[in-house]
């Protein structure tokens, strides 16, 4: 796998030569750190089609009520249709929203396979052309992450929560370090106290379910990571969570 830069790019009208770029089929996002507080597009590009995602998903309010998360994509090449699946079977609802937007959507009943990490495809179907193909699947993966962080400085958290296995069950796990020496650490979201633990004298971990994720991600409740400092004084950093690209890429699944 290649690692490239994220590239944030101006709006093509219909009208406009799209420049001739060489192809960019896969990218992973190495370090969701890096551009923590900034919005903005990720782009993959192949048998000259370009396919823009955005990077952040959207929580968003469905004309029934229920809350949704919304991926949204546009491409250089008038849609016709497409799909969004996972593995043989459809998961997440693809509309078309003008002739090169599109969304899928998962209402959060359903999206827990989404928050685990899944490979979500997204078939985008386009006017047949002589020496383009008419379909593309593509690939994103998708991270709960931390954003709009504020607090005290003493803190730094890495926003990427990562899945990982533990007694057999999955959690998604935070971390981060301390400018001074740690005694505690404990995380407030929504009310509810979870533990965390030091690593050693200044870094810390704590875990978050797939529910809470989703509960918290709904809701757009803000998280609170609270550290007890070894002189006894206590210091927080404050945060929103949702979900985010982590891999983005131009897949052969058909």
């Amino acid at each position: 796998m290649r690692l490239v830069p994220i590239s944030f790019v101006a709006l093509f009208s219909a009208c406009e030569v799209e420049p001739q770029e060489p192809d960019i089929e896969d990218l992973e996002i190495a370090d969701l750190d890096a551009d923590a507080d900034t919005d903005g597009e990720l782009y993959v590009r192949k048998a000259g089609t370009s396919i823009w995602m955005s990077r952040e998903l959207e929580r968003r309010d469905s004309k029934t009520g229920a809350a949704v998360f919304v991926l949204r994509g546009r491409v250089s090449r008038n849609l016709t249709g497409g799909l969004g699946f996972v593995a043989d079977d459809p998961y997440g609802e693809f509309a078309i929203q003008g002739a090169r937007r599109f969304e899928v959507t998962w209402p959060v009943s359903t999206a827990r396979s989404l928050v685990d990490g899944v490979d979500q495809f997204v078939r985008t179907s386009f006017v047949p052309s002589s020496d383009r193909p008419e379909h593309l699947t593509s690939r994103v993966v998708i991270r709960p992450r931390l954003a709009e962080l504020s607090g005290s400085s003493r803190i730094d958290l890495t926003t990427e929560l990562v899945p990982i296995v533990v007694d057999g069950v999955l959690v998604y796990r935070g971390s981060g370090s301390s400018t001074c020496e740690i005694a505690g650490v404990a995380m407030d979201a929504s009310g509810v106290v979870i533990a965390g633990r030091a690593t050693d004298t200044t870094h810390f971990e704590y875990d978050l379910d797939p529910e809470a994720v989703l509960a918290i991600a709904e809701t757009g409740a803000t998280v609170s990571i609270r550290v007890v400092l070894a002189n006894g004084s206590v210091v927080a950093k404050v945060a929103s969570l949702g979900l985010s690209i982590k891999r983005f890429g131009i897949t052969p699944v058909a």
